[in-house]
């Protein structure tokens, strides 16, 4: 048996940008010593990326010993930098759990943890700690890789997937028979998704890695609401001296909620310090009722259901519910929004605010159908500070989305109707299915939300009027030539596909008319409703 030793507050594991635009990798002492002369995190993998910022940030709320309050908050941010000696004692107090290949107490894994069927070891592929590779019943949709033959992975990789797999691992199969030293054999539960999973993941984003850090940190107090509550009794997973057993469970707060153990995990690495297997099951699971549920996550209030986390939708661009993402808070509020949104009106905006007067949110999430990956995703909001200090933003925000949202839905109409007027024959009307079929199709090939997604970025600078103006004519145009681009991929005779189109493009001139305010034209103002000025 092979005793290795990875210890990531020396080892290099952390991909990060440094001041002159390199990429390398770097140990967690070296990354919060250095913070301020990095520019950010570097991966290819969003779920990697905010699974790493995750847990830098609980370690900054150590280092920093707080902040309590706006106060402190500010002092650590004028700061500019780490206080090295505050780093340097963290990581020799506790440099013993941050081995990743530690007997007793591996790094978020479970010491001499070991799954068995008919009392023999029996492991899993370590491409298993990564949604988007292909295990089980998973279907290959990043990666060609085979479980029976999984590629090995080095001690960073390792290190970042271990960070996925409980940040956003993903429930369902039914659980392995495990035991570990001094427990009794135990059936662990059907796996159920880890905290970060099933919501969009909201953070700011600033030009350093050490204001990206600062910018997110949330105030640790004993007096607030669950996720976001800490008292002396919150510490994070590695500096508890007991394990959370695999059942169900309440946090302590803040600071276990983002390193909760989601699974039990035990590598294996072989004698070159590469890991290919390991020990795998469900571990502890957050009571439902517990009121910790995703610290970075924004939500609907729904009648039934209650407060609903915002799913990452891969029909819908993030930016599409970004009213949510800049709700109001109130009693009777359908939204509730992420707090990376709520700290900056607690009194930040001054302090984080670019001189172009836009903070970057970064909205990272993974998408599923019943535990099977889909895709992931990552969207950059560019916020303008109006956005966060004024209500009344909010709700012009609120009516912009709407109007692009029904002038889609007029796309839809006008697509259906020239799907009908091409199938159509002199004695025949056309079947519905096969209509709705040909208008999918077609829906697919108009762009328009593309069109729309860099229309946002430029409605965002202004956010007023006139840019609600340009808004309602960028959607216009891009509904026009959607439903042209939809005849273009059509194929069959000139003439009959040209009047399909002309029927269906008066069908889109009259609906977007009846979208257009109720307000005096005179002759000197052409309406805006005209195809012409539209096209």
């Amino acid at each position: 048996m092979f005793q290795h030793s990875f210890n990531l507050i020396d080892e290099p594991w952390i991909p990060v940008v440094d001041d002159e635009g390199r990429t390398r990798e770097v140990g967690l002492e070296e990354l919060f010593t250095s913070s301020h002369t990095l520019r950010a995190l570097a991966d290819s993998s969003p779920l990697s990326l905010f699974s790493m910022l995750r847990l830098l940030l609980v370690v900054a709320h150590r280092i920093v010993e707080g902040p309590t309050g706006l106060g402190h908050w500010k002092k650590i941010w004028h700061a500019g930098r780490f206080d090295e000696n505050a780093v340097k004692a963290y990581f020799e107090r506790w440099r013993h759990r941050f081995d990743l290949f530690d007997p007793e107490w591996p790094f978020l894994q479970v010491g001499g943890f070991e799954t068995v069927t008919k009392n023999v070891i029996s492991k899993s592929p370590i491409s298993r700690l990564l949604p988007e590779l292909a295990t089980g019943n998973n279907p290959t949709l990043f990666d060609h890789s085979f479980e029976e033959h999984p590629k090995p992975m080095s001690g960073s990789e390792c290190a970042r997937a271990l960070l996925v797999a409980q940040t956003f691992g993903l429930g369902g199969g039914k659980g392995p028979t495990s035991r570990r030293p001094g427990q009794p054999i135990f059936t662990h539960p059907y796996s159920s998704h880890a905290p970060g999973a099933g919501a969009v993941a909201v953070w700011v984003r600033r030009d350093t890695l050490y204001a990206t850090l600062v910018a997110n940190l949330v105030w640790l107090k004993p007096d607030r609401a669950p996720p976001h509550c800490s008292d002396s009794n919150d510490k994070p997973t590695w500096e508890r001296d007991t394990l959370r057993g695999p059942t169900e469970a309440t946090p302590t707060g803040y600071l276990e909620v983002c390193t909760w153990p989601a699974r039990y995990v035990r590598v294996l690495p072989e004698a070159d310090g590469r890991v290919r297997e390991m020990c795998f099951a469900q571990g502890a699971i957050i009571a439902q009722d517990s009121g910790f549920d995703n610290p970075f996550a924004f939500f609907e209030v729904d009648d039934k259901r209650g407060k609903v986390p915002v799913p990452l939708n891969p029909e819908r661009a993030v930016w599409r519910d970004s009213s949510a993402l800049f709700a109001v808070a109130g009693k009777n509020a359908k939204s509730i929004p992420p707090e990376a949104v709520r700290v900056l009106r607690d009194g930040r905006v001054a302090d984080l605010q670019t001189t172009s007067g836009i903070i970057d949110l970064v909205c990272v999430g993974l998408a599923n159908d019943k535990a099977n990956p889909l895709l992931w995703r990552t969207e950059i909001i560019p916020t303008p500070v109006r956005l966060i200090e004024d209500p009344d933003t909010v709700a012009l925000l609120e009516a912009c989305l709407a109007d692009v949202e029904a002038v889609w839905q007029v796309l839809r109409g006008a697509t259906r109707s020239l799907a009908y007027a091409l199938l159509e024959t002199d004695t025949k009307a056309p079947d519905t299915k096969e209509v709705t079929r040909v208008q999918d199709r077609m829906l697919r090939r108009v762009g328009y939300w593309e069109r729309m997604d860099h229309a946002f970025r430029a409605f965002m600078v202004g956010l007023d009027e006139p840019a609600r103006l340009a808004w309602r004519q960028a959607a216009r145009r891009a509904a026009y030539d959607g439903l042209k681009r939809a005849a273009d991929f059509v194929e069959g005779n000139v003439a009959r596909v040209g009047r399909a189109l002309s029927k269906a493009d008066r069908k889109l001139a009259m609906e977007l008319a009846k979208l257009e305010p109720k307000s005096p034209v005179t002759d000197s103002t052409p309406s805006s409703s005209s195809p012409q000025e539209a096209s």
